[in-house]
């Protein structure tokens, strides 16, 4: 009987967990079995927009994302469709990821990044009136 494979997903700057995670151009796509590394690749997030790339990471199978900075938006999308969130890290990928085998990942789930002005004056106001992360930002934004 074969062992099970978890798949991670981690947004990369160079050898370290990206900053943000709607910012970042490149990700670890991890295999893990049995507290160990599988396989891994990486993959560009460049062709995909930050409101395809949840599709995207389902299209993976990835099971577990390990990121920096997430939008609240993003991060209830990723645990809604069944994608195990772990926010608000940094360092390097080989550290975090001796932390979850280990399982000190941290959950750090009370951090956000938010848009601008939500945690000012005028919250939910973010890319414009009326956008509370509900897709595509840009869509029907006249210039």
């Amino acid at each position: 009987m074969k062992d099970k494979i978890e798949r991670i997903a981690i947004p990369v700057f160079g050898t370290r967990v990206s900053p943000r995670f709607d910012f970042a151009q490149r990700a670890l796509i991890i295999d893990v079995r049995d507290k160990k590394v599988d396989s891994s690749r990486e993959v560009s997030f460049d062709i995909c927009p930050i409101f395809d790339r949840l599709t995207f990471l389902l299209q993976q199978g990835v099971q577990v994302l390990i990121c920096g900075g997430i939008r609240r938006c993003d991060y209830f999308a990723l645990a809604n469709a069944g994608i195990t969130v772990f926010p608000g890290l940094v360092g390097e990928v080989d550290e975090l990821m001796e932390m979850f085998f280990n399982g000190d990942l941290p959950r750090n789930e009370s951090l956000f990044m938010e848009h601008e002005g939500e945690a000012g004056r005028n919250p939910g106001k973010g890319y414009g009136r009326g956008h509370r992360c509900r897709g595509n930002p840009w869509r029907g934004r006249i210039e």
